[in-house]
């Protein structure tokens, strides 16, 4: 069923910032108010709902990155400051843990990411030093030595990494520096000269990974902090694939990185300023659909849909539950206890999106529930009758429909 709607523009202001490449990026004129909403049957032909098994040893606080691989469910948890593997079924595999953050607070695992290729779980800590690896048993494969502490990277497979570096601790770094690099054994392609000024504000914290699909290939989507680009990143080739023109009133002024009327610390500016959008995350392509958040400090219905044929947008947290998912969330934020916002769409397979929601948000459902008559499927029936709120999260699968 047709639901994105053709998009009436509106007048608009963009913020510009310096690309890598020549190649002239797809504008894309986004107005979140135009945006709609919808009933879940109209967006996902297939709504599942995975409980992960909860029992000693597998227990964990929450998902702050995941990846999808063909049998596991490979999860990061900085409050247990632990790797957790999980059958595609739901049931414990293995885990890597980390040393207790208190004691040791440079031994905090910081971003993971997965080698496809050799079928590896490879991560960071924060002390930067080295690329741990360890396979999918949860056994150590070995490490490699980091010259400049990453803030981010994604794996190609077969050793191939794309690497976003920090140079905070680093202020006497020269102009050959480059904030990301694409590494193969030793060889290197360099993109975007850092200046030392990048450090003050390019490194924001943020809840999911930099680098996400950008289709079912070797394809990854990114972006920088202040900058309304989206950048197409491939093994061997980097564009500019996105440019993002948004309304004035939530665009940041043009002279925003360069003029001392804002305050160095930007972020100071922003939260008395909720309104402006400071970068484009979470942006995930599966085909003609894009998904991205507008990243903002309102934090509310912030997160769309886009159909790059059409211009449609649909607002994700908009999207209402029905009788083809029980009931159960789909991209749900409310009574102040945003889940959706904080994950958006974690990862994706050939078959599915993914995305996740606390045991307790499950059980915040079925209690909303309690007057429809409501069959749950098998994995539902069992958490809500065996199982608590203090559960471990549920994982979500999400198909499309087709034709969207």
């Amino acid at each position: 069923m047709k639901i994105l709607y053709n998009m009436i523009s509106v007048g608009l202001l963009l913020v510009l910032l310096p690309g890598p490449s020549s190649a002239q990026p797809t504008e894309l004129r986004i107005d979140p108010a135009a945006a709609v909403g919808a009933k879940a049957v109209q967006v996902f032909k297939q709504i599942n709902y995975i409980p992960l098994e909860t029992k000693p040893g597998s227990v964990f606080g929450k998902i702050d990155q995941m990846r999808v691989t063909r049998e596991y469910f490979i999860i990061l948890d900085h409050t247990t400051n632990a790797i957790l593997v999980f059958k595609k079924n739901g049931d414990f595999h293995a885990r890597i843990l980390g040393k207790t953050t208190r004691e040791e607070p440079r031994e905090a695992i910081s971003t993971m990411t997965v080698d496809p290729v050799r079928n590896e779980v490879l991560f960071t800590k924060a002390t930067g030093k080295y690329l741990h690896r360890y396979n999918f048993d949860a056994k150590r494969v070995g490490a490699l030595p980091i010259a400049t502490p990453m803030y981010d990277f994604h794996s190609f497979g077969d050793g191939q990494l794309a690497k976003a570096l920090s140079y905070q601790a680093k202020p006497e770094v020269d102009s050959n520096a480059y904030k990301l690099h694409v590494t193969q054994g030793n060889a290197v392609q360099r993109h975007f000269p850092y200046k030392p000024a990048d450090g003050k504000w390019l490194y924001y914290a943020r809840e999911q990974s930099m680098f996400l699909p950008g289709n079912l290939d070797t394809t990854v989507l990114f972006s920088w902090m202040f900058d309304y680009h989206v950048y197409e990143l491939t093994p061997g080739t980097l564009k500019m694939a996105y440019r993002f023109v948004l309304p004035m009133a939530a665009s940041l002024p043009g002279d925003f990185l360069t003029s001392a009327s804002y305050p160095a610390r930007k972020f100071d500016w922003l939260i008395q300023h909720p309104e402006k959008v400071f970068s484009i995350g979470y942006v995930l392509r599966r085909q003609h659909l894009l998904f991205f958040r507008l990243q903002d400090f309102n934090d509310a219905d912030n997160s769309f849909l886009y159909n790059l044929r059409t211009g449609g947008l649909v607002c994700l947290q908009k999207i209402s539950p029905d009788a083809s998912n029980w009931y159960m969330p789909v991209a749900y934020d409310g009574e102040g206890r945003p889940e959706f916002s904080q994950t958006n769409f974690l990862d994706m397979d050939a078959d599915y999106l993914y995305t996740a929601y606390s045991a307790d948000a499950m059980f915040r459902f079925k209690d909303a529930n309690a007057e429809r008559e409501i069959e749950y499927p098998g994995m539902l029936y069992g958490l809500f009758n065996f199982g608590s709120r203090k559960n471990n999260p549920v994982i979500v699968q999400l198909k499309l429909q087709p034709g969207l």
